[in-house]
């Protein structure tokens, strides 16, 4: 997601429709029908099922969320401090949804497992955390030694200082039946902390995806 202010003229990425090397649509509605597939291309036959399944549903490219005067900035100024704008900042205009969507015909595993891989066109993708921190170029510790944010997760949590500082006013956290302090709901964030949220989401969290499709 490139850092840039909403405007008329800004660039929108593009969906293109490229060429898969998969079999041609089936009724894959039906579990009882005996079909062939490339066992080369494919892994199995849930695969394919799996692939044609997902092939009708869409992709979110942009979310839209408007910002006061200055809090663009100070998300660019944040960008460029972990240097992420590097390389987020200069994604491809163009995406093929058909490659996205055998990505994620893979990524899914039937076992149960969470590899945090997936072979597209005879590439290995990774999606691992060390694999996106390779990719943003994030500062890697050593192991003997926790992160910011372990330290934060370890550390004693001032809940209201949080929601003061991430809520719209007069919200909070949602409160769990042991009076625990549960989540904060997305409608309840303040602009900024939604932008940060929709940044995280789409390009830096390796367990969720923008794709409208359910992965369990």
């Amino acid at each position: 997601m490139a850092p840039h202010k909403a405007s008329r003229d800004s660039k929108k990425q593009k969906f293109t429709q490229g060429s898969s090397s998969r079999a041609p649509p089936i009724d894959f509605m039906d579990e009882d029908a005996e079909f062939e597939y490339d066992q080369h291309k494919f892994t199995s036959e849930a695969a394919t099922r799996r692939f044609l399944e997902i092939m009708p549903f869409g992709i979110l490219l942009e979310r839209h969320i408007n910002m006061k005067v200055g809090e663009f900035d100070d998300f660019r100024l944040e960008l460029e401090r972990r240097q992420w704008h590097r390389v987020l900042g200069n994604l491809p205009n163009e995406v093929d949804d058909v490659l996205v969507k055998e990505f994620f015909e893979y990524a899914y595993n039937f076992d149960g497992s969470l590899a945090r891989q997936a072979k597209v066109q005879g590439k290995i993708i990774k999606f691992d955390h060390k694999a996106l921190n390779t990719f943003l170029r994030t500062l890697v510790f050593p192991t003997d030694r926790n992160t910011p944010y372990g330290n934060f997760l370890n550390e004693e949590k001032d809940f209201e200082a949080i929601a003061t500082r991430l809520c719209l006013l007069g919200e909070s956290y949602v409160i769990g039946v042991s009076d625990t302090h549960v989540r904060v709901l997305c409608k309840h964030l303040n602009s900024l902390a939604q932008m940060w949220s929709v940044f995280s989401y789409t390009n830096i969290s390796p367990n969720t995806h923008t794709l409208d499709i359910n992965l369990e």
